[in-house]
């Protein structure tokens, strides 16, 4: 009986110990890694009650409830067998990470000093499953860690808007034209920072732009990636109007895209002002915005989405959504009744086919002061007879 005590006793005291070895703060082993789904978590933090992992490029955490069993780690519905060498812990004889440390933190490679904490819009609607690349701009805009202010991140530097100019030159001479930017950007930033961003990227003329809704930490048998979830939207050239671009650059921006003959019967516009949705002077709520936004597609009108420099990015993504929404709710249907199957099922010429026959005529990317100035330079807008809106 005693022996059969004994053995209990020591059975929790090393259970008890095992567990409390996984506890702290972790680094990853980038010289371990595997995968080639996606970026890896740069840390690993271990409680008595959770598990988080730390984003690469930003203040970012995705927490999940721990178990501990022997030498098993349980959480989001998976288990992973752990073993230690010396100060490292390893996750399934793959996943690497080794005790993080005063030297390690304040390294040049993982040094966290310039790094902003973004809150990301996480809005739930259908949006693309992006995937990084090489050739990616990686941009972020969320609040430094030193004062709680906004601010722009590149190369994970506190940057002002002017240094994009200098940012997307360099990268383009290491890449090419086909490089596209992935804007991670905090949901209560305001539109009047947002808007600066975007002249930039139509002045360099970075067209192709995958606006970050969400961030998903995926687990495989060997580690960790992270995959995301976009709002993949192009920029329309940018038109010449040196009386507005001069407030946000001094430089002078490109010249306009060709005249336009829709008529003004024939256009939706849509205007967030103070985060609510109006058309003309009705505020929409969102089964409101979806039937009017669904109509107008149908009748092959041209949308045109303002917004008002006082309203958050939230907003300003809920209403973008809810346009892209629309257009691949209505390309299914017509796919469903052509094909008897779903858009993503086709292939790249029948995908192009529905794309032709029902275009995403959408303008997304001014404001209404931008929008008013325009009209007051150069007596229209994209070459339509518009009024000026209040």
């Amino acid at each position: 009986m005693r022996l059969f005590f004994a053995l209990c006793f020591f059975t929790l005291f090393f259970s008890c110990n095992n567990e409390k070895k996984h506890y702290g703060d972790w680094t990853y082993d980038w010289s371990t890694s595997i995968t080639e789904d996606g970026d890896v978590p740069s840390r690993v933090k271990i409680s008595k009650d959770s598990i988080k992992f730390r984003y690469l490029y930003f203040d970012y955490w995705s927490s999940f409830p721990v178990k501990f069993s022997n030498n098993k780690l349980e959480f989001n519905g998976l288990k992973f067998k752990t073993k230690f060498d010396k100060d490292t812990l390893i996750f399934n004889k793959h996943f690497r990470v080794f005790k993080t440390n005063d030297t390690i933190v304040n390294s040049e490679f993982l040094r966290e000093d310039n790094f902003v904490s973004i809150n990301l819009p996480k809005i739930d609607s259908d949006f693309t499953k992006y995937k990084i690349s090489n050739i990616t701009y990686i941009i972020k805009y969320g609040q430094r860690r030193d004062n709680k202010q906004y601010s722009l991140n590149l190369n994970d530097k506190y940057s002002n808007f002017k240094d994009l100019k200098r940012f997307l030159h360099d990268h383009h001479e290491k890449h090419d034209y086909k490089s596209s930017i992935l804007l991670f950007c905090d949901k209560n930033a305001k539109m009047l920072e947002i808007e600066k961003m975007l002249c930039w990227f139509q002045y360099m003329n970075k067209l192709k732009i995958a606006l970050v809704n969400n961030i998903n930490i995926n687990f495989d048998k060997h580690e960790p990636f992270y995959s995301y979830e976009t709002l993949n939207l192009k920029l329309p050239p940018e038109i010449e109007n040196d009386k507005y671009f001069s407030k946000i650059t001094s430089n002078l921006a490109p010249p306009p895209p060709p005249f336009s003959l829709i008529k003004e019967s024939n256009i939706l516009i849509l205007k967030l002002n103070k985060n609510k949705i109006f058309n003309n002077k009705k505020e929409l709520d969102i089964s409101e915005l979806k039937a009017l936004i669904e109509k107008s597609i149908r009748g092959d009108k041209l949308i045109i989405s303002l917004y008002d420099l006082d309203s958050d990015y939230n907003s300003f993504m809920k209403m973008n959504a809810t346009i892209n929404l629309c257009y691949k709710n209505i390309r299914n249907e017509n796919v469903l009744l052509k094909h008897k199957k779903a858009f993503d099922e086709l292939n790249i010429e029948e995908q192009n086919s529905i794309k032709k026959e029902i275009p995403n005529k959408s303008i997304w990317n001014y404001s209404i002061p931008h929008f008013n100035s325009l009209i007051e330079e150069n007596g229209n807008f994209l070459g339509l007879n518009i009024n000026t809106i209040n």
